[in-house]
């Protein structure tokens, strides 16, 4: 059975987004500058790893609640959602598990040290002016979790001098309200911003058997910069805070009261970077995130926080440039979940060295990693990439890259724990080939990924009944995926259209099955017309069935 899902919008937009929109170019929409996939600023088509840009137009136009609304409209990005809105919100990439992908906000880590990936059921998008999405292991610039892809979501700077405020009001009682003040320029520029959310929700048990699931949300954020001669210094805060009510039920097994929790996550970086020669370019930054979840119904409460000093320096030498870099951090979590309290603190080293390439047809990015984890010891990750130009536009691709996840303190400590643990481990391997030509893009990628020393909870008569039933985590799964992901971009005049596509093998090696709420086949497609002050769009988004524990879930 296959389930297919379509969307339509037709919204008025304001004379102000209209000619900040008619002033970007054909060629910046389809060429803009990333950050994510090099750690540094590159032309899209310059990048060569699978990356794909959600920018400020595309957010306005999708009118969406929160971020997995924005991602799942890109192929090889899978959604699982545990409830209604402001429930725990899970993506998975290219097969990959919810914990393989890093979420960045800013460049900041806010994949908590504790459990599971990060809270994205918790980011507003109107205070995000683009989301880069990297595909495939990035461990070599960014460390644990960098598995399946990372995803960096940056929010809005200040441009101009802006005033923005809005509401918007649907069923289930639903009333968001957002306001924004900007005053900037290229060098210097303050945004302020803060946003409020509320629903009472409804049930997700068929029928309505249970109560409708509300969710409160209140998020801020805070962007400064300043510019002194060749020295930039830079300060960023965001936070999102509420409370959520979700159905612990597990139908037809048994029906539970509804429960509630509190949420906190939050971040705060403050960076100075200096142009020390034309060739050389130095950053010095700290970031600080913390993830914090208290049960309303029981005395459990799960916290992390994590601070993070680095230093990264750049020197541009026209055929190729060279990034040095080094980081240390600790990170501290405290919990009590199923009767089991425990807290954990870990220290992380890295140093990282990356060379990017130049040579007329010629590109390459090569890159190694040293990793010292309290976690497990010592690691070495790489990648390295390969593409040629042709005069026709026309460039071929390959790449090979490694990544790692550490085991986080629920799994080394949490109820079955086990401190012995091993780090999950990944390899991808990746051909491609992609074209811009006049006002059209396309981007074909053949990709063979593998994990190795899945961590997975499994029932041993030798443990301590007493204290965990006999259950212990293990490193024992493993898992592989082969597939096929095509791209094309349309964009002339006043229309703009997007179509993704794949076709992939997401299977457990111990079972040879295939992967829970990972489908084999999905496509997705993005048509908008602009004009004068209007734009209408349509949405569509199909895919195969996702096997599921609790049964088979529809593709959308």
């Amino acid at each position: 059975m296959k389930t297919l899902c379509v969307t339509a919008t037709l919204l008025a937009v304001s004379p102000l987004f209209a000619a900040e929109s008619a002033l970007e170019s054909e060629t910046t929409q389809l060429d803009p500058i990333v950050v994510t996939a090099t750690g540094n600023e590159t032309r899209l088509s310059r990048t060569l790893a699978s990356t794909v840009v959600i920018t400020r137009e595309q957010i306005e136009r999708a009118q969406a609640q929160d971020i997995a609304d924005l991602l799942r409209f890109n192929a090889g990005i899978e959604i699982g959602r545990n409830g209604g809105a402001g429930a725990v919100t899970s993506v998975f990439t290219r097969g990959g598990e919810s914990n393989h992908t890093l979420i960045l906000i800013d460049g900041v880590r806010i994949n908590p040290a504790s459990a599971g990936g990060a809270a994205l059921q918790n980011i507003a998008p109107d205070s995000i002016e683009r989301i880069e999405i990297v595909k495939g292991p990035r461990s070599t610039l960014y460390g644990s979790d960098a598995i399946a892809a990372t995803i960096n979501i940056i929010t809005r700077n200040a441009t101009g001098s802006r005033f923005e405020a809005w509401l918007r009001g649907g069923e289930f009682n639903t009333g968001e309200a957002s306001v924004r003040v900007a005053h900037g320029n290229t060098e210097n520029g303050l945004n302020l911003q803060a946003q409020h959310f509320d629903t009472d929700g409804y049930s997700i048990q068929p029928g309505g058997a249970a109560e409708d699931s509300g969710n409160e949300r209140s998020s801020v954020s805070v962007n400064g910069r300043g510019t002194f001669g060749k020295t930039k210094m830079e300060a960023k805060l965001w936070q999102s805070s509420g409370e959520v009510e979700y159905d612990p039920s597990f139908p037809p097994f048994f029906v539970a009261p509804l429960q509630s929790q509190d949420f906190m996550n939050r971040i705060f970086s403050v960076a100075v970077s200096r142009q020390f020669s034309s060739r050389w370019s130095a950053r010095i930054y700290s970031d600080w995130m913390s993830d914090d979840v208290q049960q309303n119904d029981s005395s459990d409460f799960i916290t992390t926080d994590r601070s993070e000093f680095g230093a990264r320096a750049v020197g541009d030498f026209g055929l190729h440039r060279l990034s040095i870099a080094a980081s240390t951090a600790r990170e501290n979590v405290d919990a009590d979940g199923f009767g089991t309290m425990y807290e954990s603190s870990r220290d992380v080293l890295r140093f990282s060295l990356q060379d990017e390439i130049f040579a007329g047809a010629h590109t390459a990015v090569l890159g190694v990693s040293a990793n010292d984890h309290d976690a497990f010891g010592s690691r070495i990750e790489g990648n390295a990439e390969y593409g040629y130009s042709f005069d026709s536009g026309l460039q071929l691709l390959a790449s090979a890259a490694s990544g790692f996840r550490a085991p986080d303190a629920t799994d080394r400590f949490g109820f079955g724990g086990n401190p012995d643990l091993e780090p999950e481990v990944a390899i991808n391997y990746e051909l491609g080939a992609r074209k811009t030509f006049d006002s059209h893009s396309l981007d074909l990628r053949v990709f063979h990924s593998q994990v190795d020393d899945l961590i997975s909870v499994e029932f041993s008569p030798t443990n301590n009944p007493a204290v965990d039933f006999g259950f212990r985590a293990v490193n024992v799964d493993e898992y592989e995926n082969t597939g096929v992901e095509l791209g094309y971009g349309w964009l002339h005049g006043g229309f703009s259209a997007r179509i993704s596509g794949i076709v992939q093998n997401p299977e457990d090696k111990s079972t040879g099955q295939q992967l829970a709420r990972r489908a084999k086949r999905s496509v997705t497609a993005q048509l908008n017309y602009s004009f004068s002050r209007y734009f209408a769009g349509l949405d569509v988004l199909g895919s195969s069935e996702r096997p599921d524990p609790n049964g088979t879930l529809p593709g959308c």
